[in-house]
This record gives C-alpha cells, sequence and structure tokens, in this order.
C-alpha cells in the first residue's frame, strides 16, 4: 500500500538547480498516481530560486506556502508570498519563485493533468516576462 502520510522530517531531499533557478533547491517527490501528477517537498534556501518556467497545457500545478517567505512571480507581475498562500499555476502559466527570507521557505507542490485543453484562454506572449 503506497505511503498516505508525508513528513518533511522524514522526505529524502535531491538538490537540483530547478527551471535554471539561482543556485539549488531541495526536493523529494513523495507521490505520483493517475490523478495526481506530483506532489514534491520542496525547501528553498535563502538567496536560492525556482527560476521562471511555462509549463505546457497537459498540467497545472499548486504552490501551498507552510513556512517562510518568497517573492512569487505570476506572468510578469512578482507578489509577495510567505506561510498560509497558495498559488495557482495554470495550464501554459508562467511562474517561479525566489526566497527573500532570511530562513528557509517551505512549500508543497501539487501537480495535476489539466481538465482540459480547449478551456484554456491563455494568452502566451508573456511566456518570455521574467
Amino acid at each position: 500500500m503506497p505511503e498516505r502520510l508525508h513528513r518533511f522530517a522524514d522526505a529524502v531531499f535531491k538538490r537540483e538547480c530547478a527551471h535554471g533557478g539561482i543556485e539549488t533547491i531541495a526536493f523529494a517527490r513523495v507521490l505520483g498516481s493517475a490523478a495526481i501528477n506530483w506532489i514534491d517537498l520542496v525547501c528553498i534556501p535563502p538567496g536560492h530560486s525556482i527560476g521562471c518556467h511555462t509549463h505546457g497545457f497537459e498540467d497545472e500545478e499548486v504552490y501551498i506556502i507552510i513556512g517562510g517567505k518568497g517573492i512569487l512571480t505570476i506572468e510578469d507581475r512578482q507578489v509577495e508570498v510567505g506561510t498560509g498562500d497558495v498559488a495557482h499555476n495554470p495550464p501554459g502559466g508562467t511562474h517561479g519563485l525566489r526566497n527573500h527570507g532570511e530562513r528557509e521557505l517551505r512549500l508543497v507542490v501539487v501537480g495535476v493533468p489539466a481538465r482540459s485543453i480547449s478551456a484554456c484562454s491563455l494568452v502566451r506572449g508573456t511566456a518570455e516576462a521574467c
């Protein structure tokens, strides 16, 4: 039976430069299934980032900030985020996240299949905005 409870304290983290970001982040992929593409536990050290990137139209993501603070890029704007914030990254959306705080930024990233490519009404002209 697959594990149903996932804890940051128990996770086996890998380090990588995510989407061309600044330095490396730590992530642990704790789940992948037919209904959920992935659930990642992510730790971003101060000054590090997930680089701006654009997903295809086959999936979408949700970032759930559970600790720390950062600057979230959504298309062509930047917004401060912190503990308790949730960001939706729609199919075809451009986004990135930088830790500008003094402590580790922790988040859960949930990736799910897009419901319908034809339902997308996104403007692609901002893909290189960051």
